[in-house]
C-alpha cells in the first residue's frame, strides 16, 4: 500500500474556505482538461495511490475547472473527502456519500 499525500490531503480538507456555500452552480468540466487529468493521474488516485481512479473532484469545490484546481480521484477517497468536508462544517447542507465498508 502506498501512503497517502498529506499534503494533498491538507489541501483538500483544511486549506478549504469555511461555510463554502454549495448553492452556487460549479463551473462544468471541459473534456479535454478530464482527458489531461487522467493522463497526468494515469487513472490512479492522486491521493492514494492505491485505487483506479474514478472521479475528477474539485480542489476548491466550486472553483474553476482547471487543471491546477481538480483533482483525480478513487470512489473511496471522493466519498471521504466529501464526507470530511460536511462533517468539518465547511459546507451548509448534508452530503451523503456513498461509502462502503
Amino acid at each position: 500500500m502506498k501512503i497517502m499525500k498529506l499534503e494533498l490531503l491538507k489541501k483538500l480538507i483544511i486549506e478549504i474556505p469555511e461555510n463554502l456555500d454549495r448553492s452556487k452552480k460549479k463551473e462544468k468540466i471541459d473534456s479535454e482538461i478530464i482527458k489531461k487529468i487522467k493522463y497526468r493521474s494515469k487513472n490512479i488516485c492522486e491521493l492514494c495511490k492505491n485505487y483506479k481512479s474514478k472521479k475528477v473532484h474539485h480542489i476548491i469545490p466550486n472553483g474553476l475547472s482547471n487543471e491546477e484546481n481538480l483533482i483525480d480521484l478513487c470512489s473511496h477517497c471522493h466519498d471521504a473527502i466529501h464526507l470530511l468536508l460536511y462533517t468539518s462544517k465547511k459546507w451548509k447542507f448534508p452530503y451523503k456519500p456513498n461509502i462502503h465498508y
